[in-house]
């Protein structure tokens, strides 16, 4: 079952769509947060050397614009159980 399209889903880390059906602790290496400073720096890449190609806006991890509100990540609440964590 296919639950994920895009490239990066998740909301809080850079893990890939293949990678999120795998067991989190069975990965090959821990997927790297997202965060102010990395949406920040996609953001530059998707406009700098994509030069705002949506047909391009996954290989800056799909940041396409400036983000809503500067609040830092660990400030706001992660829910508790991701959809992955039910096909576990």
């Amino acid at each position: 079952m296919v639950l994920f399209s895009g490239k990066h889903p998740c909301l809080w880390c850079q893990v890939t769509k293949d990678e999120i059906y795998v067991d989190p602790r069975a990965r090959d290496s821990p997927s790297l947060s997202r965060d102010l400073d990395t949406l920040k720096a996609n953001l530059k890449i998707f406009t700098d050397i994509y030069h705002s190609d949506t047909k391009q806006q996954s290989k800056a991890m799909n940041v396409v614009d400036e983000v809503f509100f500067d609040i830092p990540i660990d400030q706001v609440i992660k829910q508790r159980l991701l959809v992955y964590d039910l096909f576990i």
